[in-house]
């Protein structure tokens, strides 16, 4: 049985050497001030707030949920 599993973690750190499996994270990647200006015309502008600063705050959140 010992054998047995020495050849299966073997054959596991292999694949992850070789590339097979990929423990890859994930980077955040954010939106740019450019980005979050081009919602301006579709977000209604009924409460006074600064939509990139809105759009942070929202991003933050998320970005701490998704960690």
């Amino acid at each position: 049985m010992t054998d047995f599993l020495l050849m299966v973690g073997g054959a596991l750190f292999a694949m992850v050497i070789s590339g097979i499996i990929n423990y890859k994270k994930t980077i955040w990647q954010g939106l740019t001030e450019e980005e979050i200006l081009k919602f301006q015309d579709i977000v209604p502008n009924t409460l006074s707030y600064d939509l990139i600063e809105f759009a942070k705050a929202i991003e933050t959140k998320l970005k701490d949920k998704n960690l």
